[in-house]
């Protein structure tokens, strides 16, 4: 059930994201860092909801990985 609303988050900052950064395509220097990682984000998302065990998996190694030491 987790896994859903982390999928749904995802999608829903990744549609947010690449919103702002056409919204914003004069005003912020650094548009095309935030329109890739809205799509990046958005393909992870839909991924995760598709996939919900294989998206399970992922999150954890991610998180494993960035724990410390």
């Amino acid at each position: 059930m987790l896994i859903l609303v982390v999928g749904a988050w995802a999608v829903v900052t990744g549609v947010l994201e690449s919103a702002a950064a056409v919204r914003l395509r004069r005003e912020v220097p650094g548009r095309r860092v935030l329109a890739i990682a809205g799509v990046v984000s958005l393909i992870a998302g839909v991924i995760i909801l598709a996939r919900p065990a294989l998206g399970a998996v992922v999150v954890r190694i991610g998180r494993g990985m960035s724990s410390p030491g």
